[in-house]
């Protein structure tokens, strides 16, 4: 009986799938190659099928006498089998590989999720300052509003002002031409009063003058 030639173990390692993974989104999935306990690279693929180890019968020679009956050799049950050294080997790179994967992984998500916040980050602060440019603008349109609503009162009110101060520019000096007219002429009968005044007491004086003189020529028989 021929014994079965040992096959060759080879261990795969499972892809590692995100399960924020989604359609049209960035899925880091790289092939990773597993070492493995015989010097070797697996890539992560599905594992080969085992082969069975077979039995080929010796051939019998033709009997040309009485057979002979050889004794049976013993069996091997652990012919095509992997060592338990190697399995743990290959256990222990296998798990090495698929830890690696994952952190791999795991990196390439979180930085994926920093650069989204920063978008994010970046897109806010875009709008918050084009929303601050816009009060910005709108403050000032209502500033010069007000000032224009300011000016015009200030200047209704000057223009006012300026009517009444002229009104009563215009009143004074009414009332001080005709205070100067009233004046002038209470000076000119004042003047004429002085002048009438003194006339009629040189009148009175003259006639007074006259009837002492008259009076005299009497009592000297001047006048008959």
């Amino acid at each position: 009986m021929a014994t079965a030639q040992p096959v060759a173990y080879a261990a795969a390692s499972p892809a590692i799938t995100s399960m924020y993974a989604a359609p049209g989104a960035s899925v880091y999935m790289p092939a990773a190659a597993v070492p493995t306990a015989v010097g070797t690279s697996v890539t992560v693929a599905a594992a080969a099928p085992a082969v069975s180890p077979s039995f080929v019968p010796a051939p019998i020679a033709a009997a040309t006498s009485m057979p002979q009956l050889a004794a049976p050799g013993p069996v091997s049950l652990t012919a095509g089998l992997v060592a338990p050294a190697k399995l743990e080997a290959e256990r222990v790179a296998y798990e090495k590989a698929l830890a690696a994967q994952l952190d791999k992984q795991s990196q390439a998500v979180n930085q994926e999720a920093n650069i989204k916040k920063q978008m994010l980050r970046q897109s806010a602060d875009t709008q918050i300052k084009q929303m601050e440019l816009q009060i910005d603008e709108r403050l000032k349109m209502a500033v010069l509003q007000i000032n224009k609503e300011s000016q015009d009162v200030v200047s209704g009110l000057n223009e006012a002002a300026i009517q009444q101060r002229t009104a009563m520019e215009e009143r004074v000096a009414i009332a001080v031409a005709d205070y100067s007219k009233k004046k002038a002429m209470e000076d000119m009968a004042a003047k004429s009063y002085q002048l009438q005044r003194q006339w009629y007491e040189g009148e009175a004086k003259l006639m007074a003058q006259y009837q002492a003189a008259r009076q005299a020529g009497l009592q000297r028989g001047v006048f008959t």
